[in-house]
This record gives structure tokens, C-alpha cells and sequence, in this order.
């Protein structure tokens, strides 16, 4: 709303009261409690800029925080993966088979998560071994 339309609104809102005051006082009556609307009640304050600095630091810290969680957490099934295919690159296709059929599995997706740090050191010791 711009400030011409807001003092037009006051301007209008003071003529009714002073209007309506007029008519009671010669009515012989009282002024009336409240003759105008209602104040309304003021917005919450905009941020400032350090709120809102302080803020977007803090998301990056708490994303910055679960990535690093999740990184930590152990060995993932890219990195058994990976070790796979290491030892089919080095043409081991036997001791792949012989490992995958050691964890009870056909294949890598069959592979419990807790599996894989022991599955890809024995890849790393099939690995070193040939």
C-alpha cells in the first residue's frame, strides 16, 4: 500500500470520527469507546542481515556436518564395487566368483552393508596375492 493511500485512509477515518463525535455529542449522548477500525497489529520485524547471515551459516554447518557423517560411516557399495571390479580387471575372475560365493551372495546388490570393509579387504588381499 503506498503512503498516499495510507494517509487518504486516516484522512477518511478521522472525518467519520470527528463525524460521528459531533452527532452524539449533540444527540446529547457520549462519544462511542472506539469510532475507528481497529489498529492492526505491526509485522514482525524484517531480519537483519546478520540474522540472516548467521542463519544460512548455520544450515551450511549442519549440511556440512551430515555429509561428513555419512562419509565417516564406514566402506559403501560404490567402494565394494569397486573392488569387484578391480579384481576382474586383473582378470580374477575365479577368485571374484570365490568371494561373492564366500558372502553367500550372486552378486554385489545381495551384499549386506555390513559386509562390505570385509568383503573389500579380502578383494584388496585376492588383489595382492596375484
Amino acid at each position: 500500500m503506498s503512503i498516499d493511500k495510507k494517509i487518504d485512509d486516516l484522512i477518511s477515518a478521522l472525518d467519520r470520527n470527528t463525524s460521528a463525535l459531533m452527532l452524539s455529542k449533540a444527540a446529547g449522548g457520549s462519544a462511542p469507546a472506539a469510532l475507528a477500525k481497529p489498529a492492526k497489529p505491526p509485522k514482525a520485524p524484517a531480519k537483519s542481515e546478520e540474522q540472516l547471515v548467521a542463519e544460512a551459516q548455520a544450515r551450511v554447518a549442519a549440511t556440512e556436518q551430515a555429509v561428513e557423517e555419512a562419509e565417516s560411516s564406514g566402506p559403501t557399495k560404490e567402494q565394494a564395487g569397486a573392488a569387484l571390479q578391480a579384481l576382474l580387471a586383473a582378470n580374477l575372475k575365479p577368485a571374484a566368483i570365490a568371494l561373492l560365493k564366500k558372502f553367500k551372495v550372486a552378486s554385489l546388490s545381495g551384499l549386506a552393508e555390513s559386509d562390505y570393509e570385509a568383503f573389500i579387504a579380502e578383494a584388496n588381499e585376492a588383489l595382492l596375492a596375484a
